[in-house]
């Protein structure tokens, strides 16, 4: 395979683990910011209902009144009762005693419904006064403005007294005042504000199609991703929530989209020395014989010139062994001696040797030159040879 297609086989293995490395990614992704919301909106649940129990324990110091009224047909040390309420309620801003209507107690005094006034004659709380009248229990209603700036709602509990026949008679009206902002700030929602999100509180009370806007973005609650909705004094209040619009790109992304690109040009190089080995392969295979064919010409070559010099001598030159056998011998041994080369080489070198030849003169030392009589086949004759030996 050439090396331009086994890049471009390559490049498309690289594009598609990198597809399929980002589509893990996006899935893993996914599945995080799944959690994230269900984490979210279990958060939000969790602030809603801690919005729930601020109001509810701030509305409960109405029925502690309406008991102490119920016992002693008033409130003995109103102001310090109130007081220690308020300092154990952070959400209560005020509570007021109003026999018949008409406002008698207050405490602090300068709450937001002045003292003698008759909340069944007029003003902005008559509606809540007659519809707890009406109804015999609890109405709340707001939101409105408290002295100190901030919002507030009205809670108000009716209260009956038993008649000389034992009938119940209406006595009057407890009421507290809920403060909105240290309600939330009873909850998580100021860190939750501070973390980029937004949230906003809305309640439902005769019109579910109009509800009231409580606090946080003036915006409805209905468009809000993340909703909880909890139950306050038979009004359903719900808490909408947005995260952050430019979330910051998580650190597990960063880190899985670095591994998808590494092991995406891991797997394109594998595939590439892959395709290009068998490539390389017949080349290292070419250039090895090559260099085997050279040595096999040198070494016949070598071997020629030897041959040459062996068959176009005229002296008996020979090749023995250790083993006392001839190896190689020139032509002239056979013409010399008369044996058939085979025979020679087959035959031990001291069988040639005439029993009356001196000393053989082949033990190794420093001379150059050695001489050795051998017999010829056909007669008793010897022949001489002679041989150098070349060592150092």
């Amino acid at each position: 395979m050439t090396r331009k297609r086994a890049l471009w086989i390559s490049l498309a293995a690289f594009a598609a683990a990198l597809a399929v490395g980002w589509a893990l990614v996006i899935a893993l992704e996914r599945q995080r910011a799944e959690r994230r919301q269900a984490d979210q909106l279990q958060w939000v649940y969790t602030n809603a209902h801690a919005l729930q129990d601020n109001v509810n324990r701030a509305l409960s110091t109405t029925h502690t009144l309406s008991a102490l009224v119920r016992q002693f047909k008033g409130v003995p040390n109103f102001d310090g009762l109130a007081a220690d309420l308020m300092a154990n309620v952070p959400s209560l801003s005020g509570l007021m005693l109003a026999p018949a209507g008409t406002l008698s107690h207050a405490y602090p005094p300068d709450g937001p419904i002045p003292l003698g006034h008759n909340l069944f004659d007029g003003g902005p709380w008559r509606q809540t006064a007659t519809r707890a009248a009406e109804a015999g229990q609890l109405a709340l209603d707001g939101p409105t403005h408290l002295p100190g700036g901030s919002l507030g709602l009205l809670g108000a509990l009716p209260v009956s007294l038993p008649d000389d026949t034992g009938r119940p008679q209406f006595w009057g009206l407890v009421l507290a005042v809920v403060e909105l902002d240290a309600t939330v700030a009873g909850t998580r929602l100021g860190s939750l504000v501070e973390g980029g999100f937004r949230y906003t509180l809305w309640r439902e009370v005769d019109d579910p199609d109009n509800p009231q806007w409580l606090g946080g973005a003036p915006q409805p609650a209905a468009d809000a991703p993340l909703r909880a909705t909890v139950e306050v004094a038979r009004q359903r209040w719900t808490l909408g929530v947005w995260p952050p619009a430019d979330a910051p790109l998580e650190a597990e992304v960063v880190v899985e989209a670095a591994l998808v690109v590494l092991i995406a040009g891991a797997l394109a190089h594998l595939v590439f020395v892959l395709l290009r080995q068998p490539v390389l392969l017949q080349r290292e295979v070419a250039r090895k014989t090559h260099e085997l064919h050279e040595a096999t010409a040198r070494r016949r070559q070598v071997e020629a010139e030897r041959n040459r010099f062996f068959t176009l001598s005229l002296d008996l030159f020979c090749i023995a062994g250790f083993d006392g056998h001839f190896k190689q011998l020139n032509p002239v041994w056979e013409k010399t001696l008369g044996y058939p080369l085979d025979e020679l080489k087959a035959r031990p070198r001291v069988e040639l040797v005439p029993p009356d030849a001196p000393e053989a003169t082949d033990a190794p030392g420093a001379r150059r030159r050695f001489d050795r009589r051998f017999r010829r086949r056909s007669d008793d004759d010897d022949a001489d040879a002679c041989r150098r030996d070349l060592r150092g």
